[in-house]
């Protein structure tokens, strides 16, 4: 069977044209738009701080030319724009645009910046013929033919533009020695793809785990003794005679994982290589990773060409040789590795004693289903009529807040939530170095617009807290928040957080209540010291209402990975506000009981009300 070759592929990159009388069309329109729309809202709003009179910050919005497209203001125009996601323009004790205002200004603006974005990325109507840069080459090689190998390794480096881009079309030129180059790889990636005769004779090796440390170049890579066990520290590593020179082989791992919901899966990576009889030094390459999913064991496949990795020196005999493979566990979770343990990891497997606690567990979960599923059906429905003949009157005002006393909270490093009368949660139990919690909670009302985390102080807590640490300190590093339709599938679409809040933070930098949603969970984070002992309180505004008119299901992940230990807040209360600008210590309510009066005001006659609506309102009281 013979060979095809194929030739190294260049990329043309033609822009579009745009001609000259429609883009003048588009500003004129544009323009029109700025005077008719946009700029009555900043003279409204805008110009009494930035206008003739007074300049804040040296920034004059009467004056600004509106046209970002031919202008120069186009990146003042857009740190306007942030400061009105933000909510910090105009400031608080002013007078504030409506919804449909904002709305004209944000869109005008993005609109306008986009514009000016694509204006400045045209190239004047020249087309621009370039090659692939390294980079783009090992890509486009790699899917086009499915085989992974360096294909960018023998190419000349790649020259930067004056603006420091390696992309550029005028700086990538093509010469002989490239395309030589593109030659000799494309020749090299077929001659593995392409293989010519039978089919190799297939050959199976078990290898079991070699006992001891790793020995060679890369032993500092592999700290302790190799285990079954792929911790943090541990590894494991084998070897096997009838090491082979050439052809594909592939290395089957049977693993599993015992992570918990909601953390990473483990990686598992291989290293593969050789040693010499008579020699101590094991010398390898990275074979590939591939991630470890399943609770149940199951195998994972890591696959290579021998050519690709060290290679003993022809005239050593086969007899001579032996191939190694070593395994590690991969995943960074940011934090530095332990002390590595030169022993043997022993674990204790008693399969029985587990099924007994299982079944026992079982057994005690069931009867206590059954005593709730006993109450419902025949104490709940008379206290339900007992409570609508004097229910408590719904207040003359909507609350700022709506504490979510029905969330279920739940920690990925095994502490226990307890629900208290007030709607907050006491941390009971373990008490780890860090924790994730989920919490999931729904929420009727048809629209939200801001959410608050309370951190309570409590007598069973340390300096009554309010956190776990034994300073009663806390560091909240991370705050991501989701939000889906009631009976929707996943955890639902991220919602973003702005103007955070908090009635104290430790400091304005690393440990202000902003670090919580920059991104960083590890380094920073919203912290209270110097104020423990007493309630404290934080929230943040979404960027954008949450509106879903059969209610809506929220999902919070709660980081606490900061290097202090156990700095988790130990009783929290979770809120939900529908306000515009809620405040931090607005007046409260619990949800369950505003949901419950909200159902009961559309009821006409509470005296006769039916057993189907009995039936509907039990589940809001209970």
């Amino acid at each position: 069977m013979g060979k095809t070759l194929h030739p190294a592929f260049i990329l043309l990159l033609i822009p579009t044209l745009i001609t000259g009388a429609a883009e003048k069309d588009d500003r004129a329109r544009s323009l029109e738009v700025f005077e008719r729309e946009v700029r009555p809202i900043l003279q409204k709003h805008c110009f009494k701080c930035h206008g003739p009179e007074k300049q804040k910050g040296k920034l004059r919005l009467d004056q600004l030319d509106p046209d970002m497209v031919r202008g120069i203001a186009a990146e003042t125009w857009h740190d306007a724009l942030n400061q009105l996601n933000l909510g910090e323009m105009p400031p608080e004790d002013e007078p504030q645009p409506t919804p449909e205002e904002r709305t004209t200004l944000t869109q005008w603006l993005n609109s306008e910046l986009k514009q000016a974005a694509k204006a400045r990325q045209n190239t004047g109507g020249q087309a621009v013929l370039r090659r692939l840069n390294r980079a783009e080459y090992q890509y486009t090689m790699t899917d086009l033919l499915g085989f992974e190998m360096d294909y960018s390794g023998d190419l000349p480096s790649d020259a930067r533009s004056p603006e420091g881009f390696k992309n550029n079309g005028a700086s990538l030129g093509m010469t002989a020695l490239q395309i030589e180059n593109y030659l000799k790889t494309a020749r090299k990636a077929l001659d593995f793809i392409l293989v010519d005769g039978d089919q190799a004779e297939r050959k199976v090796t078990e290898i079991t785990r070699n006992k001891g440390p790793m020995k060679g170049p890369n032993s500092r890579r592999f700290s302790g003794d190799s285990s079954e066990r792929l911790g943090r520290v541990n590894f494991w590593h084998g070897s096997f005679k009838g090491l082979p020179r050439t052809g594909r082989f592939s290395i089957r791992v049977k693993a599993s994982t015992d992570r918990r919901p909601g953390q990473p899966a483990p990686i598992l990576q291989a290293q593969y290589g050789y040693f010499v009889s008579g020699l101590t030094l094991n010398i390898m390459g990275d074979a590939g990773k591939i991630a470890v999913t399943s609770n149940t064991p199951e195998y994972y496949d890591i696959s290579g060409w021998p050519e690709f990795f060290p290679k003993p020196e022809a005239r050593v005999p086969d007899d001579k040789l032996s191939g190694i493979i070593a395994l590690q566990n991969a995943l960074h979770d940011g934090e530095p590795p332990p002390k590595a343990i030169n022993r043997e990891i022993e674990e204790e497997l008693n399969a029985e004693a587990t099924r007994e606690k299982v079944a026992k567990w079982e057994k005690t979960l069931g009867e206590l289903v059954a005593q709730r599923e006993q109450f419902e059906k025949e104490e709940l429905p008379g206290r339900l009529v007992k409570w609508l003949q004097n229910p408590p009157k719904k207040p003359p005002a909507q609350p700022d807040w709506s504490i979510l006393g029905n969330a279920k909270p739940k920690s990925l490093e095994g502490a226990s939530f307890v629900p208290q009368a007030d709607g907050s949660f006491l941390l009971a139990g373990i008490n780890p170095k860090n924790d994730r919690w989920v919490v999931t909670a729904k929420v009727d009302a048809p629209g939200v617009r801001a959410i608050r985390i309370e951190a309570l102080t409590d007598k069973s807590l340390k300096k009554k807290g309010p956190g776990r640490a034994g300073n009663g300190s806390f560091v909240l590093s991370d705050l991501r928040v989701f939000a889906k339709p009631m009976n929707a599938e996943g955890k639902g679409k991220p919602v973003k957080l702005i103007n955070p809040q908090a009635d104290y933070q430790q400091d304005n930098d690393k440990l202000s209540v902003a670090s919580v949603i920059d991104g960083d969970p590890v380094r920073t984070g919203w912290a209270v010291g110097g104020q423990v002992g007493k309630d404290h309180a934080c929230l943040f505004e979404f960027a954008e209402a949450v509106e879903n008119e059969g209610g809506t299901v929220f999902t919070l992940e709660l980081d606490y990975m900061q290097k202090n230990a156990h700095h988790v807040i130990g009783r929290p209360r979770f809120s939900v506000s529908s306000s515009l600008l809620p405040q931090l210590d607005g007046e409260s309510d619990r949800a369950e009981l505003t949901s419950l009066l909200n159902a009961m005001e559309k009821l006409d006659d509470l005296e006769s009300i039916e057993e189907k609506q009995k039936q509907a309102l039990a589940p809001k009281y209970r």
